[in-house]
């Protein structure tokens, strides 16, 4: 292990994927040795009731060293990054990179790491050279992410239990989703849609959140011939979102866009069929072996996307049609995705484990 110290700066105490994505990152570089120092942020939905590991309370000092550091925030906070080399971790999902976005990194980062190709190419186009943009894609757990036993098969139980894990963002598409439901069911099947939230926005919701979102799915269950759906919104640990995974017979996701996409590589993990999006990060790990992908047409992005000004900038919207039809054949095969090809299914996997991305992130930044 090369003699690196590093100091990582963000928020780890939030139900976001950002602060996931943090917390599981310098997890696994602690689990490889690396000296690592954490300069703990408070900001948007930190969550101080949220448990970090022992071995990151330990690491929390709240001050740079002159070291590498690395960062997963809004490029709003680069300014405050203080090192002898300075790592950005960043994701976006519309077509165009907002211009404050580019100058940030170019102005104050040494290197910009992307989930995916998809982010990169976005980045790219915006403006920023080859050599300071890398991909690193985010990971999982295969300690916690992993299949059910052979022959233990939710997709066999009753009900057929669809699920997502998401935002209530607009970008997450989950007023399609509803729709598409409530097109392709009734409450005469045996089926539920379980909608696991990572948060419920507050009374002053932000612009790319989707306040109404809980009352859409109010109107829909009171309609009388409504399928069952059922809402979960409490935090959960990795362990308990491992299980619900498990428990599922199906991961669905009307996503407008993802950088990558870590839902669908932790349903992937547990062995779940997949109904997504075809557009967006997760194709550099899903494709139409080993997902169902929903068609889509681009539309403007500036109503449903964070920062977003451009009136050119893009994002898909999922076909409301198709994506009722896929939910409705994987309910009705239920055998759907068991004929993967799951041993080069699962040695792709290999390569997404958190300890495989952080080995990676030595490499790039000892390289430096």
């Amino acid at each position: 292990m090369p003699d690196l110290q590093l100091t990582y700066f963000g928020i780890l105490r939030a139900p976001t994927s950002w602060a996931k994505v943090g917390r599981e990152m310098v997890s696994a570089l602690i689990d490889l040795g690396v000296d690592l120092n954490l300069f703990e942020r408070k900001g948007f939905l930190y969550n101080p009731d949220i448990a970090l590991p022992l071995a990151l309370q330990q690491r929390i000092t709240r001050t740079f060293r002159d070291d590498i550091v690395f960062t997963f925030e809004h490029p709003g906070t680069y300014r405050y990054l203080r090192g002898l080399f300075k790592v950005g971790m960043l994701t976006y999902e519309s077509t165009v990179v907002p211009p404050r976005w580019v100058e940030n990194a170019r102005r104050f980062l040494d290197l910009l790491l992307l989930p995916s190709g998809f982010c990169r190419e976005l980045f790219l186009q915006a403006g920023l050279a080859p050599d300071k943009t890398l991909v690193l894609p985010y990971g999982y757990r295969p300690d916690i992410y992993y299949k059910r036993a052979s022959g233990d098969s939710p997709r066999e139980e009753k009900p057929y239990r669809f699920l997502t894990v998401a935002s209530p963002h607009k970008r997450e598409g989950l007023d399609v989703l509803l729709k598409a439901y409530a097109g392709a069911f009734s409450a005469r099947d045996e089926v539920v849609l379980v909608i696991k939230l990572n948060y419920l926005p507050k009374a002053r919701s932000k612009a790319f959140e989707q306040p109404e979102l809980l009352r859409l799915i109010d109107d829909l269950k009171s309609r009388p011939d409504a399928p069952r759906i059922s809402v979960l919104t409490r935090f959960l640990s990795e362990n308990s979102l491992a299980n619900l995974y498990r428990s599922a017979s199906c991961f669905v996701s009307a996503t407008r866009g993802e950088g990558f996409g870590m839902a669908c590589l932790e349903a992937l993990a547990c062995g779940l069929p997949i109904i997504v999006t075809g557009w967006g990060g997760q194709l550099d790990f899903l494709s139409p072996e080993n997902a169902r992908l929903v068609r889509y047409h681009l539309r403007k992005a500036k109503e449903i996307q964070y920062d977003c000004q451009d009136a050119g900038a893009l994002i898909a919207e999922p076909d409301l049609g198709d994506l009722a039809e896929r939910m409705r054949a994987a309910f009705e095969e239920r055998n759907f995705g068991a004929t993967a090809q799951k041993e080069k299914q699962e040695s792709e996997l290999e390569a997404f484990t958190w300890r495989k991305i952080a080995e990676r992130f030595v490499e790039i930044v000892s390289s430096r």
